[in-house]
């Protein structure tokens, strides 16, 4: 315990230096694969043709690290910066899940109680399944039964329809959204879970979801280039590229939790900055044991594409985080994008408190981050996951 002489001396000290006085500023050192990538990615860009891409790299004790290379937008050489904000797709499954994880923690959304109790606004339709087995932890992990792969998009300058539109398939080529499994029998990688999710937390925090997760996640955090609809006049966003070179408007999905996350390298480093610090303890948003649901496998992956299963290396699913565990048990969590024109990876390595953020606004995008990401794990010595 402090005595109250030593609290008049600090005092005296104060008045001294001014109580404006500040720490010096720690200077961290660069990270190795830092330098790495400053001559990779221009290449890789190179090699395939892509227009533009954002990296942000995480890794504890390091200078922070989010670049962007090459260009935005093509016609007129806007370049591509750590601030321009480009859209992630499904990269948007797993940020949600830290907004539903922070509204399970304040007792706004339970994980285990029916998703549809309360929900005024639409209804799942009638099913030889029981509703109430749909809940927001199995819809984070894919594990509800609801249908519906990949939710609809539109041209963000288009007018959009509703969500319960989509929802129940007025709108968009998707059909409607139901329950096509017993809910909790295995693992069915479903977008229209995540827009029911959406609706859910509409209702409960009585605003639309893009509020709702500037509210509970990004302003916490401090991401000022990141939502999930940008307000008109924002800052213009990467246009993204079909395969053939051609421009593609840029696209908002209507369930935007699955797939409609627009944000940058730089914002993205703070928040693979958050899941070492959640893992810690002592994150902004998430307590230590709600970061861990993020890394805690539940079901094995097995996507099946039509009638073929896919082979993706064992990985298993968490809430909002596909898992891939290393022969020591460690795990890395991961989750890939891909809309019209844009593509995404992000890579979290948990234990060694280390993340890898990857954007391209072009179809093309494959050889550019299966590149980065083999550069990663020869770096680190590190396995991949199986799922580019």
């Amino acid at each position: 315990m402090r005595s109250p002489r030593g609290g008049i001396v600090l005092g005296a000290l104060l008045a001294v230096v001014g109580c404006n006085a500040r720490p010096p500023a720690r200077t961290l050192p660069p990270s190795a694969f830092a330098t790495t990538l400053d001559t990779l990615v221009p290449a890789l860009l190179a090699n395939a043709a892509v227009p533009g891409a954002q990296v942000a790299l995480f890794e504890q004790g390091a200078a922070p690290y989010a670049r962007g290379f090459g260009v935005a937008d093509r016609e007129t050489r806007r370049p591509m910066t750590d601030t321009t904000p480009i859209g992630v797709a499904s990269v948007s499954k797993a940020v949600t899940s830290w907004g539903a994880l922070r509204l399970a923690e304040t007792g706004v959304l339970p994980l285990d109680s029916p998703i549809t109790a309360g929900l005024t606004r639409w209804h799942l339709p009638p099913s030889r399944f029981d509703p109430a087995q749909v809940t927001a932890r199995r819809i984070l992990s894919h594990t509800a039964g609801i249908g519906m792969l990949s939710v609809p998009c539109f041209p963000a300058d288009s007018a959009r329809p509703s969500l319960e539109a989509v929802l129940d398939g007025r709108a968009g080529d998707r059909g409607g959204v139901a329950i096509t499994m017993a809910p909790g029998a295995r693992w069915s990688y479903s977008g229209g879970g995540y827009t029911l999710l959406q609706l859910a937390i509409e209702e409960r925090t009585h605003e639309p979801f893009p509020a709702a997760m500037r509210r509970v996640l990004f302003a916490p955090l401090g991401l000022r280039h990141t939502d999930f609809d940008p307000p008109s006049g924002a800052v213009p966003e990467a246009i993204g590229y079909d395969e053939a070179g051609r421009r593609v408007r840029p696209q908002r999905c209507v369930g935007a939790a699955a797939a409609s996350l627009i944000t940058t390298a730089r914002d993205m480093h703070a928040l693979l900055a958050e899941y070492a610090a959640a893992r810690a303890g002592h994150a902004a948003v998430l307590g230590a044991s709600s970061a861990a649901l993020q890394a805690t496998p539940i079901v094995a992956a097995e996507l099946v594409v039509d009638g073929k299963t896919l082979d993706l290396g064992g990985a298993r699913m968490a809430l909002g985080h596909f898992v891939h565990r290393r022969p020591d048990g460690s795990v890395l969590l991961f989750h890939s994008g891909g809309n019209p024109g844009v593509r995404a990876y992000l890579l979290v390595d948990p234990s060694r408190e280390r993340g890898l953020f990857v954007a391209v606004n072009s179809d093309n995008a494959a050889p550019v981050i299966e590149g980065i990401l083999r550069a990663w794990g020869a770096h680190y010595r590190s396995e991949l996951p199986k799922l580019f």
